[in-house]
Order: structure tokens, then C-alpha cells, then sequence
């Protein structure tokens, strides 16, 4: 198994970690609004990973073909950011906005981590 392969099954591992740690709590009634929240934001941000790891392959392939493609990246994460705060503004009593944005950035921690920990290992 090379390296590549290695960490983005540690990626993906560690995002459906996340996901159950932050869903869990949403049983306890008193965390359900934040827990809730968590979640919510962290499949905004665990679909943001998969979806520029899906396009820098797609981005890879087009480059070795020498063909050209517009990529939607930066409009697809910001897509995903309005989706989130849409949510926040039409059911202010079930998500908070504050776990909202922390759940959406925690899976590109969990990215900059691993990364930090592969590029030790070189």
C-alpha cells in the first residue's frame, strides 16, 4: 500500500469517525441542538473533501489527456457554506450557528492533522 493510498483511507476512516462522535450526542436531549449542529456542519465539510479529492482526480486525468475542463471547486464549497447558513436562518431553533460553521471546518482539521502527520514520516 503506498502512501497516497494510506492516508486517504486514514481520511476517510478519521471523517466517519467524526461523524458518529459528533451524531452521537444528538441522543442526550440536552446536546441535540448543538450535536445536531455538529453533524450538519460536518457533512457540509466532509462533502467538501470528497468532493476536491473527486476533482483533482478528474482534474488529473483531464491534465494526462491534455484536455481542458472547468472545474467547480471553489463554487461547490461555497454552495455547500450557503446551504449551511440557509439552514441556520429558516429553523434558528434547531441549529446553532456557532457548531454549525465549527462542524463544517473540523473535517479540514482533521485534513491539515493528517497531513502534518504524513509529511513527518517522509
Amino acid at each position: 500500500m503506498n502512501n497516497t493510498s494510506l492516508y486517504l483511507r486514514s481520511l476517510f476512516i478519521g471523517l466517519a469517525v467524526m461523524l458518529v462522535l459528533f451524531g452521537a450526542p444528538a441522543l442526550i436531549p440536552t446536546f441535540r441542538q448543538e450535536a445536531v449542529s455538529l453533524f450538519a456542519g460536518a457533512c457540509g465539510g466532509a462533502f467538501n473533501i470528497w468532493h476536491a479529492h473527486r476533482e483533482t482526480k478528474r482534474i488529473q486525468k483531464a491534465v494526462l489527456a491534455e484536455k481542458k475542463i472547468f472545474p467547480f471547486g471553489m463554487a461547490t464549497r461555497l454552495a455547500v457554506g450557503v446551504v449551511i447558513a440557509m439552514l441556520y436562518v429558516r429553523f434558528p431553533e434547531q441549529f446553532r450557528l456557532l457548531y454549525l460553521v465549527i462542524g463544517l471546518f473540523s473535517p479540514y482539521l482533521l485534513l491539515y492533522a493528517l497531513s502534518v502527520h504524513f509529511s513527518k514520516e517522509k
